[in-house]
């Protein structure tokens, strides 16, 4: 008995701990209210992840072959064939990361960076499908 007391005194007192490091993201009701929050929404291939070089050690730099653009920034004129995203990498530890593998065909949702420059997270991650996207950009079903 003293054991089971023991081990739930353990877990009671780890829990505050795994709450604070968890990522705290803004809840979001469906793909219209992301689509408001995203700069960017599109599904790409991942074609390299690397660590970025300006950026924390904790971060990288994935950059997708555009495969097809629902919502781009509106300071792009036209959709670039690749695009580069920074993000939190595995290596802050699983909360907040986002990892790709190469040749993986993605749904990406991001938005623009103070430093001009795509950025998204787990908490910028698609939770929906993405017609549901297309149908909150008024955009065609894809054929």
């Amino acid at each position: 008995m003293k054991t089971i007391f023991a081990l739930l005194a353990g877990l009671l007192a780890l829990s505050p701990v795994t709450a604070a490091l968890a990522c705290s993201c803004r809840p979001l009701s469906s793909a219209a209210e992301h689509v408001g929050h995203a700069d960017a929404i599109f599904r790409g291939r991942v074609v390299a992840s690397v660590p970025d070089p300006a950026g924390p050690e904790t971060f990288s730099i994935t950059t997708f072959e555009l495969l097809a653009p629902l919502k781009m920034p509106s300071q792009w004129a036209l959709p670039p064939e690749r695009i580069e995203v920074r993000h939190a990498s595995l290596r802050t530890g699983p909360q907040c990361a986002i990892w790709y593998e190469r040749g993986q065909e993605v749904l990406v949702a991001a938005r623009m960076g103070q430093d001009g420059n795509l950025h998204t997270g787990s908490c910028d991650a698609p939770r929906w499908p993405e017609t549901d996207y297309r149908v909150a950009l008024r955009l065609a079903p894809e054929p």
